[in-house]
């Protein structure tokens, strides 16, 4: 069984108030994921985490286009197997619009949130 985890933190927005603990809510998720849930991988995106290393690095300033070459890379094809976990964790700013809820990145433009 393998266990990964996204944390996902953003304090600050172009369009919506900036947080103060969002970011550091997700370092201390990221933080628990590795150390207490003894997770196999953790992927923090904030407005300065370090790039992840693959090749070519994937930045983790948690945008829309930056997000998305993430899910693609890691999980386009069939990654985890049946009794894996990806636990997800987001500290930031969300919206509903039409009846659909999204959860807002770093660079908001009301076309790119992302729907859950």
């Amino acid at each position: 069984m393998v266990n990964w985890a996204i944390s996902i933190g953003i304090n600050k927005y172009s369009n919506f108030q900036a947080l103060e603990y969002a970011k550091g809510d997700a370092e201390g998720m990221r933080d628990w994921f590795k150390l207490e849930g003894r997770f196999d991988e953790v992927f923090l995106f904030t407005e300065d985490s370090p790039p992840i290393d693959t090749n070519p690095p994937i930045p983790t300033q948690p945008t829309f286009g930056h997000l998305r070459r993430f899910l693609r890379a890691q999980f386009e094809q069939p990654l985890l197997q049946p009794g894996d976990n990806l636990w997800f964790f987001f500290a930031g700013h969300g919206q509903r619009h039409a009846d659909r809820d999204y959860l807002q990145q770093f660079a908001i433009k009301p076309t790119t949130g992302i729907a859950f």
